[in-house]
């Protein structure tokens, strides 16, 4: 079965298993007379079986699922790292949260009748559950980071176009400027903030609706009344803010009968619910929110003429959207980090890879070099060009890693190390094509390895130094920069990467060097083809070194 499907299984089934113990549970306790077309999963579910076979093959299925989980991170720990790190991880949380314990628990008590507190088992498994596929799909989380980050940047271009709109106002104000045409332009402000306030709302809202649990389509009728727990996700916090909506709307157009007095219950009630609506909301969106509330204060104090608290109110506003852009800041900055991060252990494991297939390759050239010319037979050149074919495929996948290297943009001597290994590379596979196995083409295969092993050291120190700046911030520490500044790798590994390049150079000067007729001849002619066109293509890595040392240079000192 191909990885894809792999993880597609066990994505699957989880989900399949939210939704059938969501229906095991309701069953547990519903009324037999419950209409087919209210719950269809219930109704097929006592037809076909009791609950309790049903419970225990969900046991079973989960329990071999729990094992897969190990040997799918065994099959992908040397083709895929990150995703058997995943499924490390989806075994060690079902093993923290007792999954497999719990239902065992449930199957007793359904045995026993005791219905009521397997109700409260089965939420506590279908809670455990959601959080593991929750895990599982952060596999695709690359798509989402890039969806998130796209989003704020516009929420923050739009906040930083506000703050300027509103400082030119207040500008305005203070200067005694034209009060109808400063009060229509606050106008014009407090809408702008005003479909802010929606597109968050809206995007936001369905990014979470579209995360949401299978549970959700079946809980209208507590949706609006009930509180999912927060889990500090983005999208989260704007479905808990729909919800809430929901619930205000409600209790402002169709008041419920209470005892008393309707009206004060009511309000007391409405009063409440506003303010953990606004405490649960995104908190970007409320900042815009408030500072759109104190831009329509503004303007009715500017027709009201009362200029000065006009200005406070501006002030206001403009405080409200300062906050909102450091929320924002902060949230690119995490999100920027988190790319890192996964940028990070991608190319670490897809350097790995290659590493291992090119020793292959070294060591395969290494024994046909060693048969001597009179014995190679015929089917010396068919070895050699599949070596051939087997370095230029590695090849293709140096291109790949470049491709993710360039569109990340923010390392200037990575790229150019995998280029030049690229073309190392290429070297190699044309050399084994035309069967030339000797110590040139094992030289130039021995400095692939080490540019490999070069890349894979600075990018696992990478990943150390950021979980170490990743501690430090949850003891309390800020996070520093700006929030797209977050480089694939430091500065100084870049210039560690830049002395890679140039020791190499140096070294393989050094070896041709020793190949030309006379060493110890200063100018160095040489007849031989491969030197010469050696020598050449190193000229050539020397000018373009030079280059990039010119632009990580300039780009230290801005």
């Amino acid at each position: 079965m191909t990885h894809p499907a792999r993880k597609f299984f066990v994505t699957i089934f989880v989900t399949f298993a939210v939704a059938y113990l969501a229906s095991i549970a309701s069953a547990a306790w519903q009324d037999k007379d419950t209409p087919a077309e209210d719950a269809p999963a219930v109704a097929k579910a006592k037809k076909d079986e009791s609950i309790e076979d049903q419970q225990q093959r969900i046991l079973g299925s989960y329990a071999e699922l729990e094992q897969k989980f190990l040997a799918l991170r065994d099959f992908e720990i040397d083709n895929n790292p990150a995703r058997a790190k995943l499924l490390r991880r989806a075994y060690e949380l079902s093993q923290e949260q007792g999954t497999t314990e719990g239902m065992k628990r449930i199957l007793a008590m359904l045995s026993t009748g005791d219905l009521r507190d397997a109700e409260v088992s089965q939420k506590k498994v279908l809670d455990d559950l959601k959080g593991l596929l929750t895990l599982l799909q952060s596999e695709d989380r690359g798509k989402r980071i890039q969806d998130e980050l796209k989003r704020n940047q516009e929420y923050l271009k739009e906040v930083e176009r506000l703050l300027r709109i509103q400082k030119s106002l207040r500008g305005e104000t203070e200067g005694k400027g034209d009060t109808p045409r400063i009060s229509k332009s606050q106008k014009q402000a407090a809408e702008r903030a005003k479909k802010l306030d929606e597109k968050i709302r809206e995007n936001e809202e369905r990014s979470a609706d579209e995360s949401d649990s299978p549970e959700s389509d079946s809980s209208d009728s507590e949706g609006a009344k009930g509180k999912r727990p927060n889990d500090g996700g983005k999208g989260n916090e704007d479905a808990d803010r729909k919800g809430k909506g929901k619930e205000q709307g409600n209790a402002k157009g169709q008041p419920q009968p209470q005892e008393g007095n309707p009206s004060d219950a009511g309000s007391s009630e409405n009063d409440a619910e506003q303010k953990s609506a606004e405490q649960e909301m995104n908190p970007v969106r409320r900042r815009v929110a408030a500072a759109e509330k104190r831009m329509r204060a503004a303007k009715k104090k500017l027709d009201q003429a009362k200029r000065d608290e006009s200005i406070k109110d501006m002030n206001e506003a403009i405080r409200e959207l300062e906050a909102a852009k450091k929320e924002l800041e902060e949230i690119l900055r995490q999100l920027r980090e988190e790319e890192v991060e996964r940028s990070l252990s991608m190319l670490e494991g897809r350097f790995r890879k290659m590493m291992e297939r090119e020793i292959k390759v070294r060591d395969q050239t290494k024994s046909l070099n060693a048969v001597v010319p009179e014995q190679r037979l015929a089917d010396f050149e068919i070895k050699a060009g599949k070596l051939s074919a087997e370095q230029r495929s590695i090849a293709t996948e140096a291109s790949r890693a470049l491709l993710l290297l360039r569109e990340d943009g923010s390392s200037i001597a990575f790229p150019q190390t995998v280029e030049e290994m690229k073309l190392d590379m290429e070297q190699v596979a044309s050399r084994l094509s035309a069967s030339k196995v000797g110590e040139m083409t094992i030289e130039i295969e021995n400095d692939v390895i080490e540019t490999l092993g070069n890349l894979i050291e600075a990018l696992a120190q990478a990943q150390k130094e950021n979980e170490a700046k990743r501690k430090n911030q949850g003891k309390g520490q800020p996070g520093s920069g700006q929030p797209g500044d977050s480089s694939l790798v430091g500065k100084i590994a870049e210039i560690k990467m830049l002395r890679a390049l140039q020791d190499r150079i140096y070294r393989r000067h050094t070896r041709y060097a020793k190949m030309l007729d006379d060493p110890n001849d200063p100018i160095g002619p040489t007849d031989n083809p491969d030197i010469r066109s050696a020598l050449r293509r190193l000229t050539a890595k020397q000018k373009q070194l030079t280059e990039i040392t010119k632009e990580i240079v300039e780009s230290m000192s801005e």
